[in-house]
C-alpha cells in the first residue's frame, strides 16, 4: 500500500485536460499475456475485471489511455500481480515490468490460532498509522489551482481514506476466514470449543462497524473503498454465523436485494453517495452474470430495472455480451434437450459408478454450475468429437453442486449442449471420488480418463482448453 501510493504520486505529470495516459515495456515479453486494467469511469472505480484490456507489441511496448473525471485510484493487473495508481484529473503514468521476475507465491496456510482479539487491533492500528504518516510527509499544495508534484488538502483526505478502507478490509477479511475456520471444525465435531472464533471476535467486529463511518467517507472513484463496501456488507450480517447451512434466502432474492433494494440502515452512513451504490450494484452484477447458478428470469427482469434507474451509465453498458449470453441460456433451457443422461442410482463409492461404465473409454469432467473456469471449458470440447462420434469415449460429467441447486444443474446440461452421462454427486461419493482421483482435492474444474478395464490412465488430465493437449491424451488412451 505504502509504495503504491509513493510511486504513483510521483508519476503524476500535466497532460491535457482530463485524459490519464498509461506508457507501458513489458521486459522478456512472452508475446501473449494481456495487461488488465479497471479506470475511472463516470468517477467510479469499476468493481470487476475483464472488460478492459492492451495487448503489448512484439517488443512488450503498451499504451493505455481514457478520459477521467476527477481523481481516484486505478488498477493494472499482468501476470497475475496488480498495481493500483493515483490518477489526477490530467495524469501520465510510466510503468516498467520484467515478466522473467515475476513469481507468484505459493498460498500459505494460515495459523488462526496465533493472534488475541487484542493483538488484532493493535497490528491493524499501527498499521494504519505507518501508512497516515507516510502521508503526511507529502507536500501539500494549499492552492488547488496549482499543478506539480504537491498535492492538495482534498487529495491528501483522499489518500488517507484509501489507508483506512484497506486496514479496513484487511480487519474484516481476517475476521471471516477466522469464522469460517471455526465453522470447519465445528462440522467435523459438533462441540468442538470456540477457540478460533468466538464472542469477544464477534464484539471486535460490532465495536468496528460502529465506528467506521465516523472515519470512513464515500468514495466511488477508489477500488479500496470500493472493495471496503463488499466486504462490510456481508460481514455486517454474516459475523455471528458459525455454520454453513444453506441460507433461508434464495438466490432471486439475493439478486432484488443487491440490484434493486435502497441499502440496509447499517451501511446507510458509509453510502450517501449515488455512484457509490451503484458500484455496489455493479459488483453484485458482475458476480450474477457470470455464475450461472444465478440465471434467472429474475435476474433479467432486475437488470432492465436496473437500466430504467440508470439509463446512461457505460459501466452498466458494459454487461451487454453476458446480458445477451442470459438471454440465451434461458431460451434454451426452456426448450427440450435429450442428449444429457442423467445416471439417477445414488451412488456412495466412487468404484462403484465407474463400475457401470465397464469396457467404455470415460473422460472424467469434475464441475460445478457456480465454478466460472468449469463452464468456460464447455467452449473447447469440440477436438474430442470424432471420439464420441466413433463410440471410442463417453464423458461422464460429475457435478458437485448442492443437491438444492438440482435445477439450475440441469438448466447448464442443456445451455452447454452437454451430451453424456451426468451425476449430481451426494457429499459421501464426492469424498470418495477425491480419495480415487488424489492429487489437488477439490480442485475444480478437474479431468481424469479411465480406460475400458476401469483403470485410471491420468488422475489429472489436460483441460480442453489448453490447447490439444487432452486431445492427444485421450488419443493415446483410445489406441493404447
Amino acid at each position: 500500500m505504502k509504495y503504491f501510493l509513493i510511486i504513483a504520486l510521483l508519476h503524476i505529470i500535466s497532460v491535457s485536460r482530463g485524459q490519464i495516459v498509461i506508457s507501458g515495456k513489458i521486459k522478456n515479453y512472452d508475446g501473449k499475456t494481456k495487461v488488465y486494467y479497471n479506470p475511472i469511469v463516470e468517477g467510479i472505480a469499476p468493481p470487476y475485471w475483464g472488460f478492459y484490456s492492451a495487448i503489448p507489441d512484439a517488443n512488450g511496448n503498451f499504451r493505455i489511455t481514457f478520459l477521467n473525471k476527477g481523481y481516484g485510484t486505478m488498477t493494472l493487473s499482468f501476470a497475475g500481480i496488480g498495481y493500483y495508481f493515483f490518477c489526477a484529473e490530467n495524469s501520465k503514468i510510466k510503468l516498467t515490468i520484467d515478466q522473467a521476475k515475476i513469481h507468484l507465491p505459493e498460498k500459505r496456510k494460515t495459523n488462526f490460532d496465533r493472534f488475541e482479539h487484542f493483538d488484532v487491533i493493535s497490528i491493524i492500528d499501527s498499521l494504519t498509522q505507518v501508512e497516515l504518516d507516510q502521508i503526511k510527509l507529502l507536500g501539500l499544495n494549499t492552492n488547488s489551482e496549482k499543478s506539480g508534484s504537491l498535492i492538495t488538502n482534498d487529495i491528501r483526505n483522499f489518500l488517507e481514506n484509501e489507508v483506512r478502507a484497506f486496514y479496513g478490509t484487511t480487519l474484516l477479511s481476517g475476521m471471516m476466514l477466522k469464522r469460517f475456520a471455526q465453522g470447519r471444525a465445528l462440522l467435523k465435531d459438533s462441540v468442538a470449543p470456540l477457540t478460533i472464533y468466538n464472542r469477544e471476535w464477534e464484539k471486535l467486529v460490532e465495536s468496528y462497524l460502529l465506528n467506521a463511518s465516523k472515519t470512513i467517507k464515500p468514495s466511488a472513484n477508489s477500488h479500496q473503498y470500493n472493495e471496503f463496501i463488499q466486504t462490510i456488507g456481508y460481514t455486517g450480517t454474516d459475523y455471528r454465523i458459525y455454520n454453513f447451512d444453506p441460507p433461508d434466502i434464495t438466490n432471486d432474492e439475493y439478486i432484488v436485494n443487491a440490484l434493486l433494494k435502497p441499502p440496509p440502515p447499517k451501511l446507510d452512513p458509509l453510502l450517501l453517495n449515488r455512484d457509490v451504490i451503484l458500484a455496489k450494484k455493479l459488483n453484485a452484477l458482475s458476480v450474477y452474470l457470470y455464475t450461472q447458478t444465478f440465471y434467472s428470469p429474475v435476474l433479467l427482469s432486475s437488470i432492465r430495472e436496473l437500466k430504467s434507474q440508470y439509463p446512461d451509465s457505460e459501466l452498466l453498458a458494459r454487461f451487454e455480451p453476458q446480458i445477451e449470453k442470459l438471454k440465451a441460456y434461458l431460451k434454451s433451457t426452456a426448450a427440450d434437450y435429450n442428449k444429457a443422461k442423467i445416471v439417477e442410482t445414488n451412488y456412495l463409492r466412487f468404484t462403484d459408478l465407474l463400475e457401470t461404465f465397464k469396457g467404455k473409454n470415460i473422460l472424467i469432467d469434475v464441475w460445478a454450475t457456480w465454478c466460472g473456469p468449469c463452464v468456460e471449458d464447455f467452449a473447447y470440447k469440440s477436438s474430442l468429437r470424432r471420439f464420441i462420434d466413433a463410440g471410442q469415449l463417453v464423458t461422464l460429467y460429475i457435478s458437485i453442486d448442492q443437491f438444492r441447486w438440482e435445477k439450475r444443474w440441469k438448466e447448464n446440461m442443456k445451455y452447454n449442449q452437454l451430451e453424456g452421462y451426468h451425476v449430481l454427486a451426494n457429499q459421501e461419493l464426492i469424498i470418495s471420488m477425491w480419495e480415487y482421483l488424489k492429487g489437488k482435492e477439490g480442485q475444480i474444474p478437474r479431468y481424469a480418463l479411465i480406460d475400458k478395464n476401469g483403470q485410471m490412465i491420468l488422475s489429472d488430465a489436460a483441460r480442453p482448453s489448453d490447447g490439444d493437449k487432452l486431445a492427444k491424451q485421450v488419443e493415446n488412451l483410445v489406441f493404447k
